[in-house]
């Protein structure tokens, strides 16, 4: 009997359970899936806009050569700061696992172009797109993690002055 009963009383649970609206996702990506997916894509575009400097001819001046890294570096640590301000907050991103996903993107790219060009049939000391593109690919690495860890030691000083207690406030005994 009482097991009958119980029975009966966990059918009625499953059926009320059964009869309520399926609770939804109240967005498609979690915080660590979202952080995970825009590292990628800041990789992918970090990777293409180096790689676009390919399409622009050779300079006849290594200062106008200079230059053009220098903008490249510069329109990156941009996009850079645009999604520090605006985007990190709004989409709710982990910031730590957005950078390191970069990074490791980064270096994916770095190390599978080094393969690609020793796996290269012409000589090493050729001229090979694979080497030359992950050189420019390492300068960008270089450039936007010294960026990173500039803008960490920056905020770690900044903290450190606001948490500091003033002189002179302390009681004298």
């Amino acid at each position: 009997m009482k097991k009958e009963d119980e029975l009966k009383k966990n059918v009625e649970e499953l059926k009320k359970i059964a009869e309520e609206p399926a609770a939804r996702r109240k967005s498609m990506l979690t915080p660590t899936e979202r952080s995970v997916v825009f590292g990628i894509l800041f990789a992918v575009v970090a990777g293409l806009l180096t790689l676009s400097l390919d399409l622009i001819a050779v300079p006849e001046s290594d200062s106008m050569l200079w230059f053009l890294m220098v903008l490249l570096y510069a329109v990156l640590i941009v996009i850079t700061v645009f999604v520090e301000r605006f985007l990190i907050q709004k989409f709710s991103i982990r910031r730590t696992l957005y950078y390191v996903v970069v990074h490791v993107v980064l270096l994916a790219a770095i190390i599978t172009l080094i393969v690609m060009g020793v796996n290269h049939p012409e000589s090493v000391y050729e001229v090979s797109t694979e080497f030359s593109y992950a050189m420019a690919m390492g300068f960008t690495e270089i450039a936007l993690l010294l960026y990173h860890l500039g803008r960490v030691i920056v905020l770690a000083i900044m903290n450190n002055a606001k948490n500091k207690p003033k002189k002179g406030t302390g009681k004298k005994k």
